[in-house]
């Protein structure tokens, strides 16, 4: 798990410091020296999160595990945690062996958020008569299998662009000023989860815009339904959300896998 705030993304690259830069110099410490080629469940841009990220690494020695998670702990960042450490096949394969992810985008609607919601919620002020039921509505219609590519950043190499979306839902709450405080803030934390069989570029945080701007009367729910059908990604005008707001909160594999 981490907070993406800091790092430019999940895989190296030459433009900042990334998770998977940090995570490959831990594990070559504490395999003395071996070469280490990690592979991610998937990738995440930056300032994204991740609760539930994946990582495989091929190694040429087996330490106990509980003695890898609190090794790599001790020489990670505080802001990327390993929560469990595991042996699987030689085989296994965390991105193309993945039945499904969950992905979480929080939204905060209200005035100035919670300090602690910093950098992690897409903030739009209570000014703006946003419509978090009609969002859900809107919500629903992504469930089942559709051609996705109308959320699809453009540029995308990807030619399948159908995906089975199994969950498309939003809740609601209201949350406290600070953790153990009396309380309550102003504003409302919407939370929108998404899970399917896999994911496009972008896809979740465009998905995410529609769905405010329907909440927003920018954008119909009949304006919705002829977006996805039509494939297009200049026909959804609305902007990205911000990365933020998006948390990889979940990869499911089949027992068969690990």
């Amino acid at each position: 798990m981490y907070l993406g705030t800091a790092y430019a993304g999940s895989q190296i690259q030459k433009n900042g410091i990334t998770i998977q830069e940090h995570l490959d110099k831990a594990l070559k410490r504490l395999f003395a020296g071996a070469k280490v080629k990690t592979i991610f469940a998937g990738r995440t841009d930056s300032g994204v999160h991740a609760l539930g990220q994946a990582v495989s690494v091929l190694v040429d020695r087996q330490i106990q595990p509980n003695k890898v998670l609190k090794a790599l702990n001790s020489l990670l960042p505080l802001d990327i945690r390993v929560s469990e450490a595991r042996y699987a096949k030689p085989e296994f394969n965390p991105r193309y062996d993945a039945a499904r992810r969950e992905y979480l985008y929080n939204i905060y609607y209200g005035r100035a958020p919670a300090l602690y919601l910093q950098d992690k919620v897409w903030h739009i002020d209570a000014r703006q008569k946003l419509n978090w039921r009609l969002m859900r509505r809107a919500a629903r219609l992504l469930r089942g299998e559709h051609d996705c590519a109308a959320f699809c950043a453009a540029g995308s190499a990807v030619k399948n662009k159908v995906r089975r979306v199994t969950a498309s839902e939003i809740t609601a709450r209201r949350i406290y000023r600070w953790p153990g405080a009396k309380n309550k803030a102003d504003g409302l934390l919407l939370t929108y989860k998404i899970q399917a069989d896999g994911f496009l570029y972008h896809m979740v945080r465009n998905i995410v815009a529609a769905l405010v701007d329907v909440g927003l009367k920018k954008m119909t729910l009949r304006d919705l339904r002829e977006i996805m059908r039509s494939g297009q990604r200049s026909k959804l005008r609305s902007a990205t959300a911000p990365a933020a707001g998006l948390v990889l909160y979940d990869v499911k594999y089949g027992k068969e896998k690990l």
